[in-house]
């Protein structure tokens, strides 16, 4: 167990800690339904300034060339172009750690990291576009696959950044950690009622 797995806890820890969670073949069938995973423990880190773009580029990172458009970390994980010299990564798992970069950032990089705690939702499975359709505006089955979107779900303020998966598009939602169980529990609500629910990991 890493440094941040220690420090970092999930908004909706108290639920989480209490609810059960289906196994095997009925997690499966939830995910390929509309599942809805709860990725806060992820670690996240933002990186600003004029410099930003050239130093991740020297730690071998595929840069995003426009703003909102992401790319994948060679371990997993992801980065996002939220601002012309800004951007936003996330671990792939809770083992992984963006330590190295932190730690290899020079004071004279001309960028800052910035330590970032949205909580992160995770939403799979084909009847997905049903449940955003449900609860937010913005027409998100026509918005292409890694490219970030700031809309609002259920009232709330999300960057949602849809992304391929093994069979249908999944959708990464970010927000503040003090909406996280109103919007999690409005979205599990309409997933049971769609077929699914609540899984622990995808």
């Amino acid at each position: 167990m890493n440094e941040n797995t220690l420090t970092r806890q999930s908004p909706l820890h108290a639920l989480i800690a209490s609810a059960s969670f289906p196994a095997g073949e009925l997690q499966a069938e939830r995910a390929k339904c509309v599942g809805l995973c709860d990725q806060s423990l992820l670690e996240k880190w933002g990186l600003r300034g004029s410099g930003a773009a050239a130093w991740l580029a020297s730690q071998g990172i595929d840069v995003p060339d426009s703003i909102y458009a992401s790319n994948s970390l060679s371990e997993g994980g992801l980065i996002v172009r939220v601002g012309d010299d800004e951007f936003f990564l996330e671990a792939a798992s809770t083992e992984q750690s963006l330590a190295v970069l932190r730690t290899a950032l020079p004071e004279r990089a001309g960028c800052t990291a910035i330590p970032r705690e949205e909580a992160t939702f995770l939403l799979t499975g084909h009847r997905s576009r049903e449940l955003l359709a449900q609860t937010c505006g913005h027409p998100l089955a026509d918005s292409p696959a890694g490219k970030l979107v700031f809309t609002r779900v259920a009232g709330v303020s999300c960057g949602v950044l849809p992304q391929r998966g093994d069979e249908t598009i999944v959708y990464r939602l970010w927000l503040d950690p003090s909406f996280a169980i109103y919007l999690w529990e409005t979205l599990l609500e309409i997933a049971l009622e769609l077929g699914g629910g609540a899984i622990e990991s995808v």
